[in-house]
């Protein structure tokens, strides 16, 4: 899939693959996590989404956040979006 379209599972509530994003500690282990699941993007297209998710998340307002996932969700996609865009700002 592409990183849109794994953005996007990711956005539907995957927990498994927000749990494994969220938990890696570099950006090897989060791209690899990301091509176990089933993507077939570049690194960089990989980032960009993820980029694009916590860009979005983290600029909602409470009622926003409300409305997203029964609101219960959406802070274990920000917590993988920032681990994603951590790990790879780091090793840059």
């Amino acid at each position: 899939m592409t990183a849109v379209e794994f953005k996007e599972k990711m956005q539907k509530g995957d927990e498994v693959l927000v749990g494994k994003l969220k938990g890696a500690k570099s950006p090897d282990e989060a791209y690899t996590a990301a091509k176990a699941a089933g993507l077939n993007d570049s690194k960089e297209a990989f980032v960009a989404q993820m980029k694009e998710m916590h860009d979005k998340y983290t600029k909602m307002t409470d009622e926003d956040l409300k409305a997203v996932a029964g609101g219960g969700s959406t802070t274990d996609l920000i917590s993988a979006a920032v681990s994603v865009v951590s790990a790879f700002a780091a090793a840059a």
